[in-house]
């Protein structure tokens, strides 16, 4: 262990020990700050937007491949007169992808009536419909 490490480990015993008669009251205040319902509802709200943006990350990389390095190799092989001319090229097929397609996916979806049918049933028992023909107790 590095000497900055065992001199603030000794620094903080000491300190510990010269204030051994807080120590009851510094754990109630740890255990009522994590299990309150404002830590609850900030974990929550963390998670949400954590949980957002990983999936439309994923989606986004789902959709176009944007930023994932695999389209910009295809686009460096083209010959063209001004690089700006490949790269509107490049964008307007990020466009397409994502706004076009997954907009028609959406249309798609919402005009079916599975969204509602989905929507007024409970979760898991809206998810009986997509298992696995051979693993039933694995819900995807």
């Amino acid at each position: 262990m590095p000497i900055m490490a065992i001199a603030y480990l000794l620094v903080a015993l000491w300190i510990l020990f010269a204030n051994l008669s807080a120590v009851p009251d510094m754990l109630s205040l740890i255990v009522m700050s994590a299990f309150g319902l404002g830590p609850a509802v900030g974990g929550a709200a963390g998670y949400a937007i954590k949980a957002a943006m990983e999936n439309g990350i994923k989606r986004g990389l789902f959709s176009n491949e944007a930023g994932m390095g695999s389209t910009p190799n295809a686009a460096a092989q083209a010959t063209v007169k001004h690089p700006a001319a490949q790269g509107l090229v490049q964008s307007f097929g990020v466009f397409v992808d994502t706004i076009v397609i997954c907009s028609c996916t959406a249309v798609v979806i919402l005009l079916s009536g599975v969204y509602e049918r989905l929507m007024s049933e409970s979760p898991g028992r809206a998810s009986k419909g997509y298992n696995l023909p051979k693993m039933p107790w694995l819900i995807i």
